[in-house]
């Protein structure tokens, strides 16, 4: 008989911070771009799996959007 599996409460913990983060700034994360949303949501910590599933993408789409708005975001600085 197999000893029952005690949950992981860090990840647990990890991932309800996030979701509580994208609550709390639901107003503006409507406004944003899929690759903002993306970006918004790593910087919360998520995997790009998982990411991918909240917003019914691939995980390499996640990563290649991520990567792109990184970048887009790095040219406007420094434009400034």
């Amino acid at each position: 008989m197999k000893k029952e599996e005690k949950p992981d409460f860090d990840d647990i913990t990890r991932r309800l911070d996030a979701i509580i983060r994208i609550l709390l700034r639901q107003n503006q994360v409507q406004e944003m771009s899929s690759g903002e949303q993306i970006v918004l949501l790593k910087t919360a910590g998520l995997t790009d799996i998982e990411i991918a599933r909240f917003l019914g993408r691939t995980r390499s789409y996640v990563s290649s959007a991520a990567t792109l708005t990184k970048r887009k975001k790095v040219k406007k600085n420094v434009r400034k």
